[in-house]
């Protein structure tokens, strides 16, 4: 099985994704894909840097003029807890890549004629997209020889769109979730392969995502292992049984604040000690 990987860096929960499907399939993922970004908040940070991946993490609000007060209080958050001033230390998905020497690129955008060629060249069997930032066009995802298949982190057809942990705590969910589903020419549809329920027991997004994150690679090792074994067979994804929930913004997140619900939870501090 020739496997390409679509994804953004990350260093809070897409990590530990990685190194559980990278121990799968070490011979198998042949390269990853990262987008460029070279954006810079208040003209200082550069997306590329590591300090840029941990606000990568603020991409939570879409909201680019509410990025000066949440970054602040992030920036602030992680420091002053954990103490670290080497940002090196933090988990990348860049080095569990390089622990199995596996080549990553990043493109400017996923859908370029030079992705399209590197996918066609090296003969991909699956295309698999984890959070990745872009709707992927149907020159891209017609090129793999089984299927493109997409890491959503909600129960579809429930929760299509950005940021459903925020949205499962908002609606005061008992059950929050994570999908692997085939990707057509639309965000968060076509027939879905795996899922697996979790129960709620925080309130806070960041702890639901970490709880997501130590789940993801199984979920994904599965649907690629019963792909194996039986191709394609999934149930209908009928986005008309379902949700949909935009980017959160910040009249939401006054409203979540109002709840009772949080971002981080007191014990980050563990978190990254626990990585």
């Amino acid at each position: 099985m020739r496997i390409a990987i679509t994804t953004r860096e990350d260093v809070f929960y897409l990590p530990r994704v990685f190194k559980f499907i990278l121990n799968k399939y070490y011979n198998e993922v042949l390269f990853v894909l990262f987008r460029t970004r070279s954006i810079k908040i208040d003209g200082i940070i550069d997306r590329n840097s590591i300090t840029g991946n941990i606000l990568d993490f603020c991409d939570f609000y879409e909201d680019a003029s509410y990025y000066n007060v949440f970054i602040s209080k992030l920036i602030k958050k992680v420091y002053t807890t954990t103490n670290i001033l080497n940002l090196n230390l933090l988990p990348s998905i860049t080095k569990e890549l390089n622990k199995k020497s596996i080549s990553s690129y990043c493109v400017n955008s996923y859908n370029d004629n030079a992705v399209l060629e590197l996918l066609k060249r090296e003969k991909i069997d699956i295309l698999l997209s984890i959070f990745t930032p872009q709707l992927l066009k149907e020159d891209i995802l017609s090129i793999p020889n089984i299927a493109c298949i997409n890491l959503h982190d909600a129960l579809l057809p429930q929760y299509r769109g950005l940021r459903a942990s925020f949205w499962e705590l908002y609606n005061n969910e008992s059950q929050a979730g994570l999908t692997v589903h085939v990707m057509n020419k639309f965000f968060d549809d076509g027939d879905i392969l795996k899922q697996k329920k979790i129960k709620i027991d925080t309130n806070s997004m960041h702890k639901l995502n970490l709880i997501k994150s130590r789940i993801a690679g199984e979920l994904i090792f599965n649907a690629i292992e019963d792909i194996k074994l039986n191709g394609i067979v999934g149930k209908t994804n009928n986005k008309k049984e379902g949700s949909y929930f935009p980017p959160p913004n910040k009249y939401d997140y006054l409203l979540y604040k109002k709840k009772g619900l949080k971002i981080w939870w007191k014990e980050i501090e563990k978190w990254i000690v626990d990585k």
